[in-house]
């Protein structure tokens, strides 16, 4: 594969990250308000401040590398948006809460390795700067993911043990 096919290829996966976390920046939001307060609250308002540092990041790259974004709409976090409406048509709120943990868990999942692809790429095309600001996402998401699969067996546990959160 030539460079400029590498670089292709780098520059719709960074726009389709881009989107994926731009769509989670306007979830976040709805999923901070439906939780009960306590950490899980607080994880999603974490979520959404650190989702909205990633998107600056993301442009940040773009500026560097003297690209736009492209058109490209992520439709892994699309269908999990358009799943989640779905579940919550027939889930108890603590039913939902525990689905959004888990579905959370996933997602951070996927985009752990769609940044880890993206640093791998920079590196490829002597990008430093742009992948140190891929690393810095990354980070955040291992982390994330972490915290939210913590919380998901916590509150799965407590459900088991007859404890319910609202």
């Amino acid at each position: 594969m030539q460079a400029d096919q590498v670089e292709y290829l780098f520059l719709h996966e960074l726009s389709g990250v881009l989107n994926a976390e731009q769509q989670l920046a306007q979830l976040l939001p709805q999923l901070v308000d439906e939780s009960p307060a306590g950490a899980i609250k607080v994880a999603f308002q974490e979520h959404n401040r650190e989702t909205n540092e990633q998107i600056h990041n993301l442009k940040r790259c773009f500026e560097l590398l003297g690209e736009e974004p492209r058109e490209v709409t992520c439709l892994t976090i699309e269908g999990f948006i358009e799943e989640r409406e779905l579940f919550k048509q027939h889930a108890s709120a603590t039913l939902q809460l525990a689905y959004d943990l888990s579905a959370s868990n996933k997602l951070e999942n996927y985009e752990i390795a769609a940044y880890r692809g993206l640093i791998e790429k920079a590196n490829m095309l002597a990008q430093p700067e742009v992948a140190a600001l891929l690393e810095e996402n990354l980070r955040e998401e291992e982390e994330m993911a972490s915290k939210v699969k913590g919380l998901s067996r916590d509150l799965l546990e407590a459900a088991m043990d007859g404890v319910t959160l609202t």
